[in-house]
């Protein structure tokens, strides 16, 4: 995230949320990620980085314990080899397409590099004593996507690339557009993300108990972006 103009809403954005208007500080919860798509890549790359001076960003990187992603193509997206429309699709989650088109591609400088750093947070979470366990999840969508004729595209971010190492990803039976559009909470879909999202909330006093800093409250930051803005897509 290199505009810091353009980064300052959203930054104002989570300090709202981590502020609690009855104490007149900020809270100290747990944070959730949910982050659909590049939202995903965006949450990974931002609690990942060096945080150098930047106290709120740590602060917010080192409460998170869980980060529950849909869609994401960690491994990359094949699929602008499938035509114009495709490209399109791409863009529409993507308005600032360009190069950042290119950072997709299956195996990609960008992407091995965010993953590699990712991994590298994960694990010395993991080895923290003073930091709780980082939860991961991952989920993919389980039917391809179809242009405006009927005509089958494929399936924007497969298993393959959805799943995080050591990670069994779910299949959420939607293309990659309505996979996190639940048609209500009786569906199939829908309970296995909130389950998910249950169990952690439900380990999280276990979990916390003699974590510094930590109250068993959980605020969510809900990260499922159909338009994300540019700055949010470049990764340097």
């Amino acid at each position: 995230m290199t505009d810091s103009k353009s980064a300052e809403p959203v930054r104002e954005g989570l300090g709202d949320i981590l502020y609690d208007p009855e104490e007149g500080a900020n809270t100290d919860r747990p944070i959730i990620f949910v982050a659909h798509s590049l939202g995903g890549l965006v949450v990974a790359n931002a609690l990942s980085k060096p945080h150098g001076t930047d106290e709120a960003a740590k602060e917010i990187a080192d409460r998170t314990i869980g980060t529950l992603f849909l869609g994401t193509p960690f491994h990359g997206s094949s699929i602008a080899k499938y035509g114009n429309f495709a490209v399109n699709i791409l863009k529409y989650f993507m308005p600032a397409a360009g190069q950042n088109i290119k950072d997709l591609e299956e195996r990609s400088a960008k992407l091995i590099s965010i993953n590699d750093a990712f991994a590298k947070f994960l694990k010395e979470r993991d080895r923290s004593r003073t930091k709780p366990f980082l939860e991961v999840a991952c989920f993919f969508e389980d039917e391809s996507l179809y242009n405006i004729m009927g005509k089958k595209i494929g399936k924007v971010v497969p298993k393959e690339s959805a799943s995080w190492l050591g990670v069994d990803a779910l299949s959420i039976s939607q293309d990659h557009i309505a996979m996190c559009k639940f048609r209500d909470e009786d569906s199939a879909d829908y309970k296995n993300v909130v389950g998910k999202l249950c169990q952690w909330i439900k380990d999280i006093g276990k979990d916390l108990s003699g974590v510094h800093g930590l109250d068993a409250k959980v605020c969510f930051l809900l990260l499922i972006f159909r338009y994300p803005p540019s700055w949010l897509l470049t990764w340097e």
